[in-house]
């Protein structure tokens, strides 16, 4: 039962570090970046 949890853990790790690889790749991409120096001109 406590490896089952443990398992259940480390899967949920895994799905949310993947999630967050994804949003750092989004605010580390390039498309972002040129986005952001767009936003702070048209301010």
């Amino acid at each position: 039962m406590l490896y089952y949890i443990v398992l259940n853990q480390n899967k949920k790790r895994a799905k949310g570090s993947a999630l967050l690889r994804k949003i750092k790749n989004f605010l580390y991409s390039r498309s972002f970046m040129n986005y952001q120096i767009y936003f702070l001109f048209v301010l």
